[in-house]
This record gives C-alpha cells, sequence and structure tokens, in this order.
C-alpha cells in the first residue's frame, strides 16, 4: 500500500536548494501530520532540478521518516 503526497507548486524551495534541503523543509514543516493515523513507513523523497540543465538533471535522496 502506497500514499503518495505531491504538491502541484514548485514554489516550495528556494533556487539552488539541495535535495537535502527538502527532506529537511518536509520534517520542519511537519507535512507528515496528514498522515498520523497511516500506520505504515512513510518514505521521504526530496529532489533537486537543476533549471538551468538542457538535460533536465536531478537529484534526489530517499530516506524513512
Amino acid at each position: 500500500k502506497f500514499i503518495f503526497q505531491m504538491k502541484k507548486s514548485a514554489k516550495h524551495l528556494p533556487d539552488n536548494q539541495s535535495e537535502k534541503g527538502a527532506i529537511a523543509q518536509i520534517k520542519n514543516r511537519q507535512y507528515t501530520e496528514k498522515l498520523a493515523a497511516y500506520e505504515g513507513n512513510i518514505l521521504l523523497v526530496g529532489v533537486n532540478y537543476d533549471k538551468d540543465s538542457v538535460e533536465k538533471k536531478h537529484t534526489c535522496v530517499i530516506g524513512a521518516w
């Protein structure tokens, strides 16, 4: 069973913020509180896109809550 939650807006992180910064923001803003009743494992995914890359390069980090 999977629950996937993603905001549509790309404005959640300032430019040039790392994927680790995305994970920190998820924790700091307590986004996972919306899933308080969920009894399974929660994975946090932080993605950073290089806005100047023609190839749309990105980096990501995945961690358990």
